[in-house]
């Protein structure tokens, strides 16, 4: 969703469960799953 242009405050108004807080582990993870593509 990030990637296609919506800001983290639409997501959050559509995902009610999850927290502003939520958003450091989610760029951890698609950085690492970037890596881990390009390793390959």
């Amino acid at each position: 969703m990030l990637a296609s242009g919506m800001t983290e405050d639409e997501i959050l108004r559509d995902y009610a469960y999850l927290e502003k807080a939520d958003f450091p582990a989610v760029y951890a993870y698609a950085s690492q799953a970037g890596r881990e593509r390009i390793s390959r």
